[in-house]
């Protein structure tokens, strides 16, 4: 019960976490949004400043080396997305972040069985903002 507890807590905290950085995203406050994110991947999914230069099997690894929960990966996913779309991110960066978010919504997937429609549409989106990089 306990743990059930603490995951319900930290998925809250997250959601909290994400509703600021979006506020943050519609007032323009971007150099502010990007300072939020790093600081969350940081201190509270504990992954590298440089995410981007992971390479995709690193990063799969690494997420299963850290075990989260699915809510805490779909949270991450949101924020891996909402990061790759700042006005602020180089090119390359959002590439590589973008691809991160699918390699997620694929873990969320076949090791948790789990499916959004938001995902699915947010799938969709980051296949056409991906094929905008490459034309």
């Amino acid at each position: 019960m306990y743990r059930k507890d603490h995951i319900l807590t930290e998925i809250e905290k997250l959601t909290r976490a994400l509703a600021r950085l979006l506020g943050l995203k519609a007032t323009n406050e971007t150099e502010e949004a990007q300072q939020f994110v790093n600081d969350l991947l940081k201190n509270d999914f504990g992954l590298p400043d440089d995410i981007y230069n992971l390479g995709d099997d690193e990063f799969k690894q690494l997420i299963r080396q850290k075990a989260y929960g699915a809510g805490k990966l779909d949270i991450l996913a949101q924020l891996l997305y909402h990061d790759a779309t700042s006005p602020l991110k180089h090119p390359a960066e959002a590439q590589s972040l973008l691809q991160k978010t699918l390699i997620l919504f694929d873990v969320l997937e076949q090791d948790y069985r789990t499916q959004s429609f938001e995902n699915i549409t947010l799938r969709s989106k980051i296949h056409q903002l991906l094929k905008q990089y490459h034309a």
